[in-house]
């Protein structure tokens, strides 16, 4: 056993039975909210997740003989596609402890509980499960990391701060991030020669922003802002950038421009810059002109901007329909019929009791929700959920035995045959 491993045992398994023994003022300890917060930083499930999960919780707690809590199931929230189970032992260091001291990773599945047969352990019964390693099953909890700064840009003594954006620019057709959101483009032209000019680029969606600037205009910085990812191109490569989209969890304060909200540029602009925004432009059909009009023909200086398509998502469908289009012609998907939605039906029926209530006089015992098979597909294979989605309502219905599809549905509505499980 490591110094490490006999610390953290120890420190643990101290402060369980103090707070058994009514020794200490202490509150129990919530063994099911201490597995879900060690799931959710160990590595096996952080590289499933494809990163920090969005979401951890306990689901199921098991006891042993003596009452002793001995395994819990974290629900893990991935960032992007289905929900995955962690499966965490919990083991008291010797047979005489109260309670356990010691968190271990046992195996990750995507099988839920209710879809569980019998009491066999899931991580033997699942073929498919992934059993942690013996190196890796002591799941610990190191201090933070300090929390990263937002670098301010050097700037001038003097200059402008110039604000624009919308809501989202022009549909680019494919996604930048796994939010399943569909990119679009921004245009930002400048014209301003008299002071240097920040720039503060904001839009919810997640957008490309390309920069052009006329002669004798001088950018010294841009920060970019949005809810979803934000790419920012054309600059001089000398000028700084910082990103402050939300999801990417950056240090810089993350901002984004709508016409019902504005309140929170010049606080930001202050903070980072020492001054508030001189002018707000909103871009109309993915396009901003920024300070004086500019004079027909006047030749926009723009370097090395590179296409949209470059930042596109590696590996990501196309947008929409596009998307489940192209699926549809490489066999991954198939439209579904009315007996896809009697399978859904029958498959309820069957693996799910009958409530136990009183029959309704003159009613028949009461169906499942029938799904509408309007726009509704069936995977075949391994399948992403195009973006778009949000804009496309489609339902998708997954046979036993299908790899479940990564990307986020959106909107859509989804029937899983393997967990019976739906979402709306």
């Amino acid at each position: 056993m490591t110094a490490r491993f006999a610390a953290a045992a120890a420190l643990l398994a101290a402060a369980s039975l103090l707070a058994c023994a009514g020794q200490a003022k202490a509150a129990p300890v919530d063994f099911g909210a201490e597995a879900a917060r060690r799931a959710a930083v160990q590595p096996q499930v952080a590289t499933r997740a494809e990163g920090k999960p969005r979401s951890s919780r306990a689901v199921d707690v098991r006891h042993d003989a003596r009452g002793i809590p001995s395994r819990v199931t974290v629900e893990i929230g991935p960032a992007n596609g289905a929900p995955f189970y962690a499966e965490v032992d919990l083991v008291r260091e010797s047979p005489d402890d109260e309670l356990p001291s010691i968190y271990e990773l046992a195996c990750t599945t995507s099988l839920a509980p209710r879809a569980r047969k019998g009491a066999r352990d899931v991580c033997q019964a699942d073929p498919a499960a992934v059993v942690a390693a013996a190196d890796d099953r002591v799941m610990f909890v190191d201090e933070a990391p300090p929390k990263p700064v937002c670098a301010k840009p050097a700037l001038p003594a003097d200059f402008l701060v110039m604000a624009a954006g919308e809501y989202n620019g022009r549909e680019a057709g494919f996604q930048i991030d796994g939010s399943g959101h569909e990119a679009t483009l921004m245009d930002i032209e400048v014209n301003i020669t008299d002071k240097p000019v920040v720039l503060m680029l904001g839009a919810y969606e997640p957008t490309i922003w390309t920069v052009s600037w006329t002669p004798g205009t001088r950018i010294v910085a841009v920060l970019s802002g949005g809810y979803h990812r934000q790419r920012v191109t054309g600059l001089e490569p000398s000028v700084p950038v910082l990103g402050s989209s939300y999801e990417d969890r950056s240090p810089c304060p993350s901002f984004y421009i709508t016409q019902s909200d504005m309140k929170q540029l010049n606080p930001i602009a202050r903070d980072l810059l020492g001054r508030p925004v001189d002018k707000l432009y909103f871009a109309k059909q993915g396009r901003a002109r920024v300070g004086e009009p500019i004079a027909p023909g006047t030749k926009l200086v723009s370097v090395s901007a590179q296409p949209p398509e470059a930042f596109r998502l590696p590996g990501s469908p196309r947008a929409g329909r596009a998307g489940l289009e192209d699926a549809l012609r490489a066999g991954v998907l198939r439209r579904a019929t009315p007996a896809d939605a009697q399978a859904w039906v029958d498959e309820v029926k069957k693996r799910r009791p009958r409530a136990d209530v009183p029959p309704i006089a003159g009613e028949g015992e009461r169906e499942p929700r029938r799904p509408h098979i309007e726009h509704a597909y069936v995977v075949l294979g391994p399948f992403t959920y195009p973006s778009g989605l949000y804009r496309e309502i489609a339902a998708f219905f997954i046979p036993k035995g299908v790899p479940k599809p990564k990307g986020n549905p959106g909107h859509s509505n989804v029937y899983d045959f393997e967990a019976l499980t739906s979402r709306f």
